[in-house]
């Protein structure tokens, strides 16, 4: 794995847990040496965007397909309980 690589999975995990929607899109679009790994680290950025309520995060790698598609396994540890955690008493 080249350093570019590195730092952009690095970015890409960061703007997940942040909730960075534009910025995860960004990321997502690189492509060929630059692809970011959506599975680094067991899905640690799809785990952070759903513990942290980051619902429009979620939906977007929820969304995407092929090699890229969140296994079956994340999703199940995603519940609504989990994207509402931070929100607090309704």
């Amino acid at each position: 794995m080249c350093k570019f690589t590195e730092k952009a999975d690095a970015a890409f995990q960061a703007a997940c847990y942040e909730g960075q929607l534009g910025i995860v899109r960004k990321l997502l679009a690189l492509s060929g040496d630059r692809r970011v790994d959506v599975h680094a680290q067991l899905e640690w950025a799809y785990h952070m965007a759903c513990e942290y309520g980051r619902l429009d995060v979620v939906r977007e790698l929820l969304a995407l397909t092929g090699q890229r598609t969140v296994p079956a396994g994340a999703r199940a540890q995603c519940t609504p309980q989990s994207l509402h955690a931070e929100a607090g008493p309704s």
